[in-house]
């Protein structure tokens, strides 16, 4: 996800103080992932960022995944009536393409896991919750980084490595996105999962017309591009009422928080 990507590196001292929170141990997200499939039985899926196609396996309604450079080696076809693959850019797929016009519906369930810059998040959220429902969800990947080095903007910053537990992660600076959310489109459910490793959030009381975030979008970046989780960790994950990922493990808890 971070080969040949140029981002402009967070405005840090040396005397800034290392960030880091608890590693998160819930459920896997996957296993989380797992159970909206399962449970929840949506009839249409999208997916951006498949690569070797894991989470796509797991989907058993029509489904599109989009990635730029699929790494597929399983069979991915067997459990779903229809799959469409589109091997582009998200922000590509979207401009030649209606996900709910391939579908013939709006699109149940949605996991975004693209770019890890929060740009691309926000761009990937604005163009999927035009073809949604009120009840649909769109779950977003890496949105908890334990620390200030995972998620870090730039992947090839690696000034605080050796203070980092977990220095191969890049969750990058997706969380971003989450802070958008919630502080702009208040009429949003967001639920954030204690997910390992890096979290999931899932966002239903979806609008697929509202435009306050394609109308900003480029206030958005400005704002947010430099900040840090140096500065901004603690309240964020405070802010984020963490729900514990095993209150996905029936469907009468999480019924609860989503319904389709």
């Amino acid at each position: 996800m971070c080969d040949g990507v140029a981002v402009k590196s967070e405005r840090l001292s040396v005397e800034d103080k290392f960030w880091s929170t608890s590693d998160l141990t819930g459920d896997a997200y996957d296993l989380v992932l797992d159970r909206f499939h399962k449970l929840l039985k949506p009839k249409s899926y999208l997916e951006i960022g498949t690569l070797n196609g894991v989470t796509l396996e797991l989907a058993n309604s029509a489904s599109i995944a989009v990635d730029p450079a699929f790494k597929i080696s399983r069979p991915l076809i067997e459990n779903k009536p229809e799959l469409h693959l589109y091997q582009e850019t998200s922000d590509e797929f979207f401009s030649k393409h209606s996900p709910s016009a391939i579908l013939g519906r709006p699109i149940d369930l949605a996991f975004l896991d693209g770019m890890h810059l929060f740009e691309y998040v926000l761009r990937d959220f604005i163009n999927v919750e035009k073809h949604c429902k009120n009840n649909s969800i769109i779950c977003v990947h890496d949105c908890v980084p334990v620390d200030a080095y995972v998620g870090r903007r730039d992947c090839s910053d690696f000034r605080w490595k050796t203070a980092s537990r977990h220095p191969e992660w890049w969750a990058g600076d997706v969380w971003k996105a989450a802070i958008i959310l919630a502080k702009y489109r208040s009429d949003l459910k967001i639920r954030a999962f204690n997910a390992h490793p890096t979290g999931l959030l899932a966002i239903t009381n979806l609008n697929p017309l509202s435009s306050i975030l394609s109308e900003r979008y480029f206030d958005f970046v400005d704002e947010y591009r430099d900040i840090s989780l140096f500065s901004a960790g603690e309240s964020y994950v405070s802010s984020l009422n963490m729900i514990d990922a095993s209150e996905t493990s029936s469907l009468e808890s999480l019924s609860r928080l989503f319904w389709l």
